[in-house]
């Protein structure tokens, strides 16, 4: 069987258990086994997993708006993140919106929308997606409450956020999108993750891109 057990640091890994019954002749003896520690298999099983999703979202929609909430499914879920954000920048590629949200939890959506937040776009360098929209670097924070760059403390506090993490959308040549994830635990940065949604982001990065083309043709036409 498999199964998740806890390390002496507080992590919790993968394990592989095997075991067969021992004999005495007739007599019953009990059990002979083995644990496998199998975390890294499982961690690259999840991460395929996150890429075919992003890449099947892709392959069925047919625009930007239809495409984004999946998206956000796909990277949070796969994950095991509670809440995401989509920031799109403007034409002129100096502002993000928050194009779309996610969350398991549909209320929570509801909740986060209807906030008074006074963050409702961002600015290249300006909090946790402008910084990133800026330097076109994946940022992380275990704890944002006391994170000087993560402006939305009241909101985050409101909805039970610890941990944030925004990765850039890139087109090959400028920074397009933000996809920003929440949790409401402190998790410790992992790298292997952010390389793996550094990859899902360029994707993306890439179909938001020939989606906009595509739209400025067909305004051209009409």
């Amino acid at each position: 069987m498999e199964y998740r057990l806890r390390s002496e640091n507080g992590d919790y890994r993968w394990v592989l258990e095997k075991g067969i019954p021992r004999y005495e002749g007739d007599y019953f003896a009990g059990y002979i086994g083995s644990c496998l520690d199998i975390n890294e298999r499982k961690r690259n099983e999840n991460f395929l997993k996150i890429q075919y999703e992003v890449s099947k979202t892709l392959s069925e929609s047919g625009t930007i708006e239809e495409a984004s909430r999946n998206l956000l499914k796909n990277v949070c879920m796969g994950i095991n993140w509670n809440f995401g954000i989509l920031w799109l920048a403007d034409e002129k590629n100096e502002i993000l919106n928050a194009e779309s949200y996610w969350s398991e939890d549909d209320n929570e959506v509801k909740i986060y929308s209807e906030l008074e937040n006074p963050y409702k776009i961002f600015n290249k360098g300006i909090g946790y997606p402008g910084i990133v929209f800026k330097d076109g670097k994946s940022k992380w924070s275990r704890d944002i409450g006391s994170d000087m760059s993560f402006l939305r403390k009241d909101a985050a506090s409101k909805m039970g956020w610890n941990s944030a993490m925004s990765i850039p959308v890139s087109n090959g040549k400028e920074i397009i999108a933000v996809i920003e994830c929440f949790n409401k635990i402190g998790i410790e940065e992992k790298q292997e993750l952010i390389d793996v949604l550094e990859s899902a982001a360029r994707q993306i990065g890439n179909f938001i891109e020939r989606k906009k083309a595509e739209e400025k043709t067909q305004d051209f036409k009409s």
